[in-house]
């Protein structure tokens, strides 16, 4: 990732980057695979990988 990165628009489950969502938007499910994901742990989870702090992160089940 860039040195700035907007980590709620890329799914941290399958990297796919979508676009922005309203900031009241705090869970929400990806249509193609079903994955519910949390706004504040995808995030966390992109961040942490981009960090190289989580080998095996793996966000929202």
């Amino acid at each position: 990732m860039k040195r700035f990165e907007q980590t709620s628009h890329l799914y941290s489950q399958c990297g796919v980057k979508d676009g922005p969502k309203p900031r009241h938007l705090r869970v929400w499910e990806r249509g193609t695979c079903g994955v519910v994901l949390d706004r504040a742990i995808n995030a966390a989870v992109n961040v942490a990988r981009a960090s190289g702090l989580a080998g095996s992160a793996r966000g929202c089940r």
